[in-house]
């Protein structure tokens, strides 16, 4: 059993221990996605943002 949800008709999420819910429809999973420690595409994706220069280090500082 995993804790699942769907939107209700007023677009709040309602959240049940149910598959289909209550009009038959697919409900959506509830947990965030889960990230490994052992990231093999890492190093890959820090040198497409260097690249792109969108690291959070590359940013401007923000005006305060």
């Amino acid at each position: 059993m995993f804790l699942q949800y769907y939107y209700s008709g007023q677009g709040d999420q309602v959240y049940t221990l149910k598959k289909p819910d209550s009009m038959g429809q697919q409900t959506h999973w509830a947990y965030t996605a889960q990230f490994s420690l052992d990231d093999k595409y890492s190093q890959d994706e820090i040198t497409i943002k260097k690249c792109f220069k969108v690291l959070v280090t590359q940013q401007p500082r923000p005006v305060l």
